[in-house]
């Protein structure tokens, strides 16, 4: 059998510029002059290929993201036939379609930090779509930076046409800091690992007898954050004749919200005095005996780290090179009274629970629960004790402290509690029938702890609930049959065991 078929629409560069044509003439309007019409393309015969596809996208380039990238694209010729282009991403495979026929760039999410992708812009038009693009370079998705780190508590010590500067770095990871002295502008740029854990540096080229104030940025992978708040003025003096001994043999012990600097003086300190220098915060002690060995300073906060330099002073104003900086020492008190203290009864027993401890500065390490005359220590987690052993029906106190390396720190308000279980058996009852009408009664079991706050009677046709203060019950209306009562009493913690049955039969 003979099959024909259609001619087909012409595509590719022919049908483009026919479709040009067709809407240059649509916008003349009717009175227009026709221009000639482009040629017609054969139709294609039975079976060909398929006819040609939109022009391949040029000029393809990629700009990695976090977690994305944006990829870019030149403008195709004739782009107002273009319906979209899809964006594709290697390896995954992961796409965007972009329907605005002017775009030159699209954001591809969705993408993995750290892999290495490439990108490919596909063009559509009514007759189909295009071939990919040649691929862009690859480019490698990374997690955007932190904020840049950030710098407080700058000091400076004055010395000969220079001062020593030391400050405490805040935020991300530091690779440098610049030092500034103002006026003037004298800088110095130390690598972070130079500056060292309690971080500090000498800016010279400063003129003596001019007072300065210095600030500190600091810079890392995030960039340069802002410069610090600038140190309080201090003025450099040319070295003395006579040199001042530093201390030697500078340390440090925390204490609660403080910290004890000891030293070893010079051989001969007339004259002398000491300034205890809290590296970063602007915070100092002085101490006018020369033949002082130790300061304390107080106001710290438990918790954070501090260091410590000791400068010697002298009569004259001149000063020695500050010694240190000692290691860091974290001050810290005994932990705070926990809070949430909660004793659940049960049978001669009580389950003790809290709320964490406020550490104070250094972690807690223990619990100690007391429960009346008996005390036992657990460790820092889970916070939870069942302490048995105990009487029901007798109140006891419970309170919980905390213990960390500064020591054990006050006991928790007192909760008060009584272990308790359900009643005890209901010892058989007693019946008495007549005719129809049976009458039970029963003795108050042993309450244990709780008091008794009811009675459940069953075995008739259907349960009966009475009050603690009950303990007779009168059935009437009973059908001819054989009866097996039992009585159960209930407290707050719960149902006791049901009584041995008492058996009674009805008659007729």
């Amino acid at each position: 059998m003979t099959t024909s078929s259609s001619p087909r629409r012409p595509r590719g560069p022919l049908a483009v510029l026919a479709l040009v044509a067709l809407v240059v003439g649509l916008l003349a309007g009717p009175g227009a002059t026709a221009a000639p019409a482009a040629p017609t393309a054969p139709a294609a015969p039975v079976g060909a290929a398929a006819a040609e596809a939109p022009l391949q996208v040029q000029g393809v380039t990629a700009t990695a993201g976090d977690g994305s990238a944006t990829v870019s694209w030149q403008l195709p010729l004739l782009a107002v036939l273009v319906t979209s282009y899809t964006v594709t991403a290697q390896p995954g495979g992961a796409s965007v379609t972009v329907g605005d026929p002017l775009a030159t760039s699209a954001v591809v999410p969705g993408l993995r930090n750290g892999t290495a992708y490439t990108f490919t812009v596909a063009a559509s038009d009514l007759l189909g779509t295009g071939p990919a693009s040649v691929p862009s370079a690859p480019v490698v998705p990374q997690a955007a930076p932190g904020l840049p780190p950030q710098v407080q508590g700058v000091t400076a010590t004055p010395g000969d046409a220079s001062a020593r500067v030391a400050w405490t770095a805040l935020g991300g990871e530091v690779t440098s800091y610049t030092v500034t002295a103002s006026p003037g502008g004298s800088s110095v740029v130390v690598g972070a690992a130079r500056a060292g854990s309690a971080p500090q540096a000498v800016v010279g080229g400063l003129t003596n007898g001019t007072a300065y104030t210095v600030t500190v940025t600091a810079a890392g992978a995030a960039g340069s954050g802002p410069a610090s708040a600038p140190s309080a003025p201090v003025t450099p003096r040319a070295a003395p004749l006579l040199p001042v001994p530093s201390v030697t043999d500078v340390a440090a012990t925390a204490g609660d919200r403080a910290a004890t600097v000891t030293w070893t003086p010079p051989a001969l300190p007339v004259g002398l005095g000491y300034r205890v220098d809290v590296v970063g915060t602007g915070v100092s002690v002085e101490v006018a005996d020369p033949t002082a060995s130790s300061a304390t300073v107080e106001g710290l906060t438990n918790g954070r780290a501090y260091s410590f330099t000791v400068t010697t002073t002298r009569v004259d104003g001149a000063t020695s090179d500050p010694a240190g900086p000692t290691a860091p020492v974290v001050p810290a008190g005994p932990p705070l009274a926990p809070t949430g203290v909660a004793a659940a009864r049960g049978d001669g027993s009580l389950v003790v629970t809290w709320a964490p401890a406020v550490a104070n500065g250094a972690d807690v390490t223990a619990y100690r629960v007391r429960v009346g005359d008996q005390e036992q220590t657990v460790p820092a987690s889970p916070r939870r004790l069942e302490v048995t052993g105990l009487r029901n029906g007798t109140a006891y106190d419970v309170t919980v402290t905390a213990t960390n390396a500064a020591g054990t720190g006050p006991a928790s308000a007192p909760v008060r509690a009584t272990p308790a279980a359900p009643p005890g058996r209901v010892a058989r009852p007693t019946a008495t029938v007549t005719g129809r009408t049976v009458v039970l009664r029963w003795r108050a079991p042993a309450a244990n702890g709780a008091a008794v706050t009811g009675y459940r009677v069953s075995g008739g046709p259907r349960a009966r609930s009475v009050g603690a203060g009950t303990r007779t019950l009168r059935l009437t209306g009973l059908s001819a049959r054989r009866y097996a009562f039992r009585v159960t009493a209930r407290n707050a913690v719960g149902a006791g065991p049901a009584s041995t049955p008492v058996r009674v039969r009805v008659r007729r």
